[in-house]
């Protein structure tokens, strides 16, 4: 159903309430489901390896919630819980360098910076009923 939702979406078509909701908590489900497949790295040789899969899950879950056409009226929100991915993936990346640099005051201030980012994309998804996006 989402492949469908994305083809119509690059048609210019645009989702329903219903739709958006749906096809965008398929996605996040999806998402939810890959991660948690996800290892934890045993050594510091790991690590890049399990930040590459994290980078590519987010890259997907960005894609895919990009290419749903919300309702004209939801714009604004939904576009808040896209962004909240798309910063999520660019943090990704900014704490594989502090990881690699073993700068722990930066991470720190990293996963802080996530957390109080991803409180307004939450609350987005939220008030959109995107319970699995939040």
């Amino acid at each position: 159903m989402l492949a469908a939702g994305g083809i119509l979406a690059g048609c210019g078509a645009e989702l329903s309430e219903q739709e958006l909701r749906e096809q965008a908590n398929q996605a996040c489900r999806e998402y939810a489901e890959r991660v948690e497949g996800f290892e934890t790295p045993e050594s510091p040789d790991d690590e890049g390896s399990a930040f590459d899969e994290s980078q590519s899950a987010i890259d997907d879950l960005r894609s895919d919630l990009d290419d749903l056409q919300p309702p004209a009226a939801l714009e604004e929100r939904y576009g808040q819980v896209v962004q909240g991915v798309d910063n999520a993936g660019n943090r990704l990346g900014q704490l594989r360098v502090a990881a690699e640099d073993e700068d722990t005051e930066r991470l720190q201030q990293l996963v802080g910076e996530a957390a109080e980012a991803q409180q307004d994309a939450d609350q987005a998804a939220q008030e959109l009923g995107l319970d699995e996006c939040a």
